[in-house]
């Protein structure tokens, strides 16, 4: 089993799906999974970088190698782990088949330098806290699918999805702060306007009619937020459960 600060080396080979419950690391200590070679790889560029940084005066150097994508080059200096579906997804697929890495309950996780490839969603991750992939290769329909935090930036990993951005956004969990406060306004806003427009319904009743309309529209509310919303919600539930078995 994996400990807090555990390095798993994984030898060159083509590895099926893979499921990760309740794998915590720390902090300072996370658990990272990487192909064999991949820290011996990363220390000589980085050698190699802040060499070049020295003997180059430029006014805006080069990102660290901890901070970019590698090049293919670069990659083929410690050994290529593909993680992949048996069967490649089609298009239809994305968003709805299986991860090829599946992330559940996990904390503080570094998957690196690891090719991912062939499958629907690439990473989903479900109740996890800083979990992210570095340096990997992820060519799928949807890269990710997160509840929370994006998983796999695309600063230092390479991408090639079949989804399109909007959709790897939402899915990622990875939607700017800009949209995110566009949706509160809008909603603020929509609010207002429900509450004005209840009182342009009202203002031509007497004051029993005004009273019973808004009791009946205060009851309708909540019953649809109390029953409605979550037999829907456990319709979708078993919905996807009954896909996915």
């Amino acid at each position: 089993a994996a400990r807090i600060g555990d390095r798993i080396e994984l030898m060159p080979g083509m590895y099926k799906p893979v499921a990760l419950r309740h794998v915590a690391g720390t902090l300072s200590r996370p658990l990272t999974i990487c192909p064999f070679g991949y820290d011996a790889a990363i220390a000589r560029l980085q050698k190699r970088h802040h060499r070049r940084s020295a003997d180059v005066d430029a006014t805006e150097p080069a990102p660290d190698v901890t901070e970019r994508c590698l090049t293919a080059e670069e990659r083929a200096t410690f050994a290529r782990c593909v993680v992949a579906s048996p069967v490649a997804c089609t298009e239809q697929q994305h968003g709805g088949g299986m991860p090829v890495i599946s992330l559940d309950s996990c904390a503080h996780v570094r998957l690196r330098g690891l090719d991912i490839r062939r499958g629907a969603v690439g990473v989903a991750a479900a109740g996890c806290t800083d979990v992210r992939l570095e340096h990997c290769a992820v060519t799928c329909e949807l890269p990710a699918r997160s509840d929370g935090e994006p998983v796999v930036p695309e600063e230092v990993n390479d991408i090639t999805a079949g989804a399109s951005k909007l959709q790897q956004l939402i899915q990622a969990g990875g939607l700017p702060a800009g949209v995110t406060i566009v949706g509160y306004v809008m909603f603020v806003g929509l609010y207002i306007f429900f509450a004005l427009f209840t009182l342009f319904l009202t203002a031509g009743l007497s004051d029993s009619d005004a009273n019973k309309y808004l009791i009946e529209t205060a009851a309708t509310t909540v019953l649809v937020a109390l029953l409605v919303q979550p037999v829907t919600a456990g319709a979708v539930a078993t919905f996807s459960f009954a896909n996915s078995v």
